[in-house]
């Protein structure tokens, strides 16, 4: 072990094996706030799985082929080398021998899970063994063990690794406290956790099952001997052949500088996470608690937790762009730098309070929106424009804060019909949506623009001229999209009927006039032949939205892949015509839906062809430029 001293005494730095680093002192190491939560997934664990292995294989060998491992008089090579670990000094004298944990977090959290499943074998064989000479050394290696996990052993549980307040407590009922699965269990539902709801909760049970797999495939095979003889050789690599350097820095800001230079091993810091780091470092520490709470807070209301794609989409609301590459640069420049120290709590106030519109414009938290609203917002997703969020954002800080619900819905509708014309229909580009629905919802929430401005805007990026050409062309072949589309043409026709279709089900369904795939059947050859002559052709028309209706799902499956004269006159071939309960097969005509009962029209429809589906197209295109109108009404 080598001692490094720098004269200013910022740094005080040891090589040694893992063991020594995290034993020798009787140590506990703490996650800081502003530090991101466990993220290794399974394949991380798997590769530090095989680093141990493998370098048990440069200490041990089988000896005759056999389970049990002995030392090798030599070993086949070097040690592994687990990376640098970067810890700050607490200050205080009571907590003295508690480190924050800068660099190395994912690495001693791991550790712990397959150290906790190591000793869950041996906690077995300490039950199971009948050798009163092995027993003595099983318990003894329990000990050795639990020290890498437990301060002060056998005293006061003391967990070793204190990670984030919020999932302490499962850490230890998962990890640190439990001798086996039955106690884990009741550990865990004791502590009544939403796993659905929180996602890192879930991720920590699923990596510690996943280390315990590993660890059980490795250790059930043997004597009671060889499995003691193998959880000892795992001991030894761990504590000893895993060498690391340990840095202690005595200054929090400096620490980060040391990280950076020694970040080429492990995971990347994300720019969320760069974004993250800097609040904390601009921030007095007696703010940290209180800013951890309301980014915590904050994390529950966006949708899936990511607070990366939150934290982008508000700025392009609010203040300017933000490209995903660039966002710790941008979001410092322009909003952190402007801030003083005292100002880091003001700041995840504000972002907190526009978090509360992102969650109610993706139904993370309920808001009574009329029902017309709760649909457009609805079709986003169904469309999964998530580019239109900054939009969306912005017109809730705008509207719903003065409870002026009619202008928050046109300004939604006018969003996703921009967004459904360029990305669905003319195939522009995602930069295309986000920049300029971004520059309008910058202009809308600055109050520079109101929504008569907007639409203008909007109609000069996307002409209708340009919007109904491409419509007339288009082929879609996502259900959801092509139910999308028919429903709002439907609805159209409709009128003040208010007969509309149902929502996309089993009762109601799309329905590919030419079918995608064609009977083959010997009696049915005659179907479709000017489709079945030129396969290359059939299959650019089948999604052309001119082949393409909703309808009741009873009628589909009786129409099913038959000719059109069938679809539209029922007239089917002899064998196809059967009577169930006094009624016969059903056919367009049974349909209530208005572009099903037009494709009844024998004058506008005396066939199907190629030819057919381009002019029907061009007539919905002419609907469809009303529908998906960018005019304010």
């Amino acid at each position: 072990m080598s001692n490094i001293v720098i004269p200013s005494k910022l740094i005080d730095a040891e090589q040694s094996g893992f063991g020594e680093i995290v034993i020798h002192h009787e140590r506990q190491f703490f996650i800081p706030f502003n530090q991101r939560p466990w993220s290794w997934n399974d394949a991380r664990l798997f590769e530090l799985w095989n680093d141990i292995l493998f370098t048990v294989d440069i200490f041990y060998e089988n000896k005759y082929g056999s389970n049990e491992l002995v030392i090798r008089s030599k070993p086949n090579g070097l040690p592994h080398f687990f990376g640098a670990f970067v810890f700050v000094q607490n200050d205080s004298e009571e907590e003295s021998n508690i480190l924050s944990v800068v660099d190395g977090q994912q690495r001693l959290t791991a550790i712990s899970m397959y150290v906790s499943a190591i000793l869950s074998h041996l906690y077995k064989l300490q039950l199971s063994s009948p050798d009163p000479h092995l027993a003595p050394l099983i318990d003894n290696l329990i000990d050795q063990y639990r020290r890498i996990l437990i301060v002060d052993h056998p005293s006061d549980l003391k967990p070793r690794l204190i990670v984030d307040s919020e999932y302490q407590a499962l850490f230890e009922a998962c990890v640190i406290i439990p001798k086996n699965k039955e106690n884990r269990e009741k550990l865990i539902n004791d502590l009544g956790l939403d796993f659905k709801e929180n996602h890192i909760h879930k991720k920590i049970v699923s990596s510690y099952e996943h280390s315990l797999e590993k660890v059980d495939e490795y250790l059930k095979l043997g004597t009671h001997v060889d499995i003691y003889k193998k959880a000892l050789a795992l001991y030894y690599i761990i504590t000893k052949a895993f060498r690391c350097i340990s840095v202690i820095v005595s200054e929090e800001t400096y620490s980060f500088k040391v990280f950076e230079c020694l970040n080429a091993k492990g995971q990347p810091l994300s720019e969320y996470d760069k974004i993250k780091n800097i609040i904390f470092n601009s921030a007095p520490i007696s703010d940290h608690k209180y800013i951890k709470k309301k980014l915590d807070a904050i994390s529950y209301k966006v949708p899936k937790g990511d607070m990366a794609s939150f934290v982008r989409f508000r700025h392009i609301a609010f203040i300017g762009p933000c490209q995903k590459t660039d966002m710790y640069r941008v979001i410092k420049n322009d909003e952190i730098n402007k801030s003083s120290h005292i100002d880091m709590k003001a700041l995840v106030d504000k972002w907190s309070k526009d978090a509360e519109w992102l969650a109610r414009v993706t139904f993370k938290t309920k808001y009574s929106f009329n029902k017309e609203t709760e649909k457009l917002l609805k079709d986003f997703q169904t469309l999964n424009i998530t580019y239109g969020i900054p939009f969306l954002i912005a017109a809730a800080s705008k509207y719903l804060t003065i409870k002026d619900d009619i202008s928050f819905q046109k300004a939604v509708n006018l969003a996703l019909n921009f967004s459904f014309r360029t990305i669905t229909i003319c195939n522009n580009d995602t930069p295309f949506l986000e920049d300029n629905l971004g520059y309008c919802a910058r202009k809308l929430s600055s109050g520079e623009w109101n929504l008569s401005e907007i639409s203008s805007h909007l109609r000069r990026k996307n002409p209708d001229a340009e919007f109904v050409d491409k419509f007339k062309k288009t082929s879609e072949n996502r259900a959801k999209i092509q139910y999308y589309i028919f429903y709002e043409i439907e609805k159209s026709l409709s009128g003040a009927s208010g007969l509309v279709p149902a929502p996309h089900s089993p009762s109601q369904n799309i329905e590919h006039i030419l079918p995608r795939t064609l009977s083959k059947a010997s009696a049915r050859k005659s179907e479709w032949l000017w489709a079945r002559s030129d396969p290359e052709k059939h299959a650019l028309y089948v999604n052309r939205l001119g082949n393409i209706c909703i309808l009741e799902g009873d009628i589909n499956k009786h129409v099913n892949n038959y000719d059109f004269n069938a679809k539209q006159q029922g007239k089917y071939p002899p064998k196809a015509v059967h009577v169930s309960g006094g009624a016969a097969r059903k056919f367009y005509k049974d349909s209530k839906l208005n572009l099903v009962k037009d494709l009844t029209d024998t004058s506008k429809y005396p066939g199907w062809s190629f030819e057919i589906i381009e002019k029907r197209q061009e007539n919905l295109a002419i609907l469809a430029k009303k529908i998906w109108s960018l005019y304010v009404t």
